[in-house]
């Protein structure tokens, strides 16, 4: 069970970072350019990818979410403040699960 739960001391997280411009490759690994997706206001990819939507504009152009590279980390568990976080909408999140698929099999 990944839930803040109080009894917990820590508490496991996932983080998908994001970055600028497209991947570098990473050939030992098999990570290609164009594994990543456009994140909105973003719209350029080699594979014509849609654009990820948040629930709130980014403050920089020209950034991509970096396939097949999502962090798990350990966070103390404690109450935090997430209204300010950005969060994908539900359609990104099943479009981004849908091209991280098509990566995998690659």
């Amino acid at each position: 069970v990944h839930l803040p739960l109080p009894n917990r001391k820590y508490q496991t997280v996932s983080i998908r970072p994001l970055q600028k411009g497209l991947n570098i490759p990473i050939p030992r690994f098999d990570i290609q350019e164009d594994m990543c997706v456009p994140v909105s206001p973003e719209t350029n990819h080699p594979l014509s990818q849609i654009s990820l939507q948040l629930n709130k504009q980014l403050p920089w152009s020209g950034c991509y979410h970096p396939n097949l590279q999502d962090l798990c980390v350990r966070l103390p568990t404690e109450d935090r403040d997430y209204s300010n976080a950005y969060e994908m909408t539900d359609r990104s999140l099943w479009q981004m699960r849908k091209y991280l698929g098509e990566d995998a099999r690659r």
